[in-house]
């Protein structure tokens, strides 16, 4: 009985570690899955705003030659807004070491694969089921439209946190911009009728002083919200149309201020 019993558990023992390796490579599977093992900190596309980022869910794979296509559902928007939670048409190059395949529309040239490794790097194409991170270009029809991902990468936590880390964060929404172009274009025109104000003879010297520095104030409330308005724009917008309005207005506002003060008007009658 105690010879039986020992045997017993020099075989529980031996189960121990063949349960632990089927356990190892049950977690290697779930965390197996198409595009890249490491987000970098320095990719290029998380410094722009123009791209999205967001956490998928692989629906469908077509291959077609170097390419292939694929459904996709949005399960997490980490950067950007989406107008559909389902990408039909999504389009992708299969990723490759070679020099002798084209480099042309692929995810990253030669120099990228150099730069980081190869050993970061898991070259199997995504498929069914597979959880990733994409990136791809904002502002497209996600159900009807064609969409290239220019950046594929394997879902895990530390991507996950990478981006978030590492992202410049979206450019603000113009329900903000509008009123705030608004209000820098508004300033000189205001500016302008308080100084037409203070040049009446039936203001005290200390009323026209008061209505100067309202000028200045104003004109100083003027540039913080262009500091402000600013702060919103990418600095990837390299077509800057708005500037061929907003900086004459603060020119014409620091004018106002110069001319306020070189002519304040005629002084009141028996005025100290």
């Amino acid at each position: 009985m105690y010879e039986l019993m020992k045997k017993n558990k020099q075989n529980a023992l031996l189960c121990i570690p063949v349960i632990a390796i089927i356990l190892l490579a049950t977690s290697l599977v779930a965390n197996a899955g198409g595009g890249f093992d490491r987000l970098p900190a320095d990719e290029m596309y998380l410094d722009n705003p123009y791209w999205i980022i967001a956490v998928v869910t692989v629906g469908k794979v077509t291959t077609k030659e170097l390419t292939e296509e694929g459904q996709l559902e949005i399960t997490e928007v980490l950067r950007g807004e989406v107008n559909s939670q389902v990408i039909n048409h999504a389009v992708w190059t299969l990723p490759s070491k070679h020099n002798d395949r084209p480099f042309q529309n692929t995810i990253r040239p030669n120099e990228w694969y150099e730069r980081h490794g190869q050993e970061d790097w898991n070259l199997a194409t995504p498929k069914l089921g597979d959880k990733l991170i994409v990136i791809f270009l904002k502002d497209q029809d996600l159900l009807n439209d064609p969409v290239k991902l220019v950046g594929i990468y394997m879902f895990s936590e530390k991507n996950k946190n990478a981006v978030l880390e590492n992202m410049a964060p979206a450019e603000r929404g113009a329900a903000i911009q509008i009123p705030l172009f608004l209000a820098i274009l508004l300033n000189p025109i205001i500016c302008f009728c308080v100084y037409m104000s203070s040049r009446t003879k039936s203001l005290t010297r200390r009323e026209k002083k008061t209505r100067r520095l309202i000028i200045v104030w104003l004109t100083l409330l003027q540039f913080a919200t262009y500091i402000f308005y600013e702060s919103g724009i990418s600095m990837w917008t390299n077509i800057r149309v708005d500037f061929l309005v907003v900086g004459p207005a603060l020119l014409a506002s620091i004018v106002i201020i110069i001319v306020s003060f070189a002519c304040p008007g005629k002084k009141k009658e028996n005025d100290i």
